[in-house]
């Protein structure tokens, strides 16, 4: 007699994915980066925490590197230059937090430029709240300072720019996302919020810059006014804006005189930050890799001289490098143009403010509240799946006899 027997238990191993697994850990990593980063810029006790977790985000993007093991040359290409770069810039300016935006920034195209700016929004929105409910508790200082005749609140912050600057941007990320779809009571909302905040900071750079861009807004988006940007001129506008705009900038910077009333007028728009570009340049010349710049805001140097480079492209130059700034103009460069090419207009929005606020301000590397340098890798897939879907159909439509 021959007996058998056997469990009556099924079992089924259903193969494993790690790609929405990776893209959660990407966007879990980035949303503690985004937040403590922003804490950590503040009297309450965040340091030690970000200098640790900076460690932890760093080993979290090698995992995702490593487990995502296919690539393509193009795309490893890619993630090797950006990676490489940012840490030679991040050792030379002194600024560690460059090395994890970098591999953020080479990790991007794990997930959507999308989940990347709603993440953003996520971390960054109730980490402002936070630091402005401790101010005004009394947990941390409210700065107060005089600027043309009115108060100005830091609200937390060390200056009383900070909490603004961070305000206009999750205004723009948040048109961003909503687009066409956006209410007139979201609309008037912002606006009221952006004036709260203009009366707040007094910091009239970023009231004008979010009127500007919801007037763009409005017209290109909201009344649909210009249907189609896609069109040989814009798309040669969109490659030609930022390098026309930093080498004028730094035209500007180094023509500037003391003796030119021109030059003074154009001084005191920019409250002073022509002077002190000016002066930059006099102090530091350009080179390949960057160099560490001494700053002191605030009159808190050792002198007791007032020295900071606000200027975007500017301090790009002198700090971060010729180099480095090549392959940001690069980089932006390529996203205005795909913005057209795409008819992008919500994108194309945030690159021509970015595009315009790097002449007076240097946020065109930070990833953390103004996400748009995220957009490149995930922007650059897009295209190619979408010319690849093109060529399949072709060659499908001409098979066809």
């Amino acid at each position: 007699m021959k007996l058998s027997y056997s469990l009556p238990i099924n079992l089924k191993i259903r193969p494993f994915s790690f790609g929405i697994n990776l893209e959660f850990i990407y966007l879990i990593l980035f949303a503690g980066f985004a937040a403590l980063n922003l804490l950590s810029g503040t009297p309450l006790p965040f340091g030690l925490i970000f200098r640790v977790y900076r460690y932890i985000a760093i080993v979290g993007i090698f995992v995702i590197f490593f487990l995502k093991n296919r690539y393509s040359f193009t795309k490893a290409s890619l993630i090797v230059i950006i990676a490489v770069v940012f840490f030679i810039v991040a050792n030379v300016t002194q600024k560690s937090t460059l090395i994890v935006s970098g591999l953020f920034v080479a990790a991007a195209g794990i997930t959507k430029f999308e989940k990347i700016v709603k993440t953003s929004l996520i971390a960054t929105v109730p980490s402002l709240l936070f630091v402005i409910a401790c101010s005004k508790v009394g947990i941390i200082p409210d700065h107060l300072f005089m600027h043309e005749g009115h108060v100005a609140h830091s609200l937390g912050f060390s200056y009383y720019s900070t909490f603004a600057y961070i305000a206009l941007f999750c205004m723009i990320s948040y048109l961003y996302l909503r687009g066409s779809k956006i209410s007139w009571i979201e609309i008037l909302t912002m606006t009221g919020l952006n004036y709260v905040v203009y009366k707040l900071s007094t910091t009239r750079l970023a009231f004008y810059i979010f009127l500007l861009v919801l007037g763009l807004f409005l017209m290109l988006i909201k009344f649909n006014m210009f249907k189609d940007i896609n069109k040989s001129f814009y798309k040669m506008l969109a490659i030609l804006g930022y390098p026309i705009t930093c080498i004028i900038t730094i035209w500007a910077s180094l023509n500037y005189s003391v003796n030119s009333p021109m030059w003074r007028k154009i001084n005191e728009i920019s409250a002073n930050r022509l002077v002190l570009s000016h002066k930059a340049f006099i102090m530091y010349s350009p080179k390949i890799f960057g160099q560490y710049i001494e700053m002191h805001g605030n009159g808190y140097g050792d002198n007791g001289a007032y020295f900071y480079i606000d200027s975007g492209y500017v301090y790009s130059v002198l700090g971060y490098g010729i180099l480095f700034t090549g392959i940001l103009i690069i980089a932006y460069s390529f996203m205005t143009w795909a913005a057209c090419k795409k008819n992008d207009k919500e994108l194309l929005l945030w690159l021509l403010a970015i595009m315009a606020f790097s002449i007076i301000n240097n946020v065109w590397v930070n990833v953390t509240y103004n996400s748009i340098l995220l957009a490149f890798l995930p922007m650059i897939q897009k295209l190619k799946k979408e010319e690849s879907a093109v060529v399949k159909l072709c060659r499908k439509v001409l098979s066809i006899k």
